[in-house]
């Protein structure tokens, strides 16, 4: 996997490194362990659609799984005035 093509998702690497956190977003969102353990070993990266789950799933925006926002707000960069 070319390094240039990694999605960095530094806030979802710490999650899951809580203990049981990767068996309960498997369940939760229908991503094999498998999956969830290369990309904690590196092997592999999520894709935006699995990341979109896991944000679902935790209640969170993507943004704040990549590290862009400090916030878990789904909306946690802009005021939600703006998509109105």
């Amino acid at each position: 996997m070319s390094e240039k093509n990694v999605v960095k998702v530094p806030i979802l690497m710490k999650i899951l490194e809580k203990r049981g956190m990767a068996n309960q977003i498997s369940k939760a969102t229908g991503i094999s362990t498998g999956n969830i353990s290369d990309w904690k070993s590196g092997k592999s990266a999520p894709n935006l659609e699995a990341i979109a789950k896991i944000a679902d799933y935790l209640d969170c925006s993507v943004d704040y799984l990549l590290g862009r926002c400090a916030s878990r707000s789904r909306f946690p960069c802009r005021s939600q005035e703006r998509w109105s």
